[in-house]
């Protein structure tokens, strides 16, 4: 997680080329740095993490649509197993009904 930067030190003295500090002021400075130093490397991290997160959405992505397409490939094939199971089960209740028809008389 970032750090929160600190507030930058007020000069001593400055010109338009230069600033001075108090030794508090340059701790004050040293901290902001240091602080900057650790938020990129934070930041360069979690880059690191969002490419690597991108990368396995990406496959999920990739995985659901080979999933659909296999199921767009085989649905005609399980609509034609429905179909030949009805004609199966009428024909056996057929097959049925003709032994009980003949026992009967």
């Amino acid at each position: 997680m970032p750090l929160s930067v600190p507030e930058m030190p007020v000069e001593a003295s400055s010109t338009d080329l230069s600033a001075t500090y108090d030794l508090d002021g340059l701790l004050q400075l040293k901290r902001v740095y240091e602080t900057l130093q650790t938020n990129t490397t934070v930041a360069a991290e979690n880059a690191l993490a969002i490419e690597a997160r991108n990368g396995e959405v990406n496959a999920l992505i990739e995985c659901t649509r080979n999933m659909n397409l296999w199921i767009e490939f085989h649905a005609d094939d399980l609509e034609d197993e429905k179909q030949a199971h009805r004609a199966d089960v009428w024909w056996l209740r057929g097959v049925i009904a003709l032994v009980l028809a003949a026992g009967i008389l």
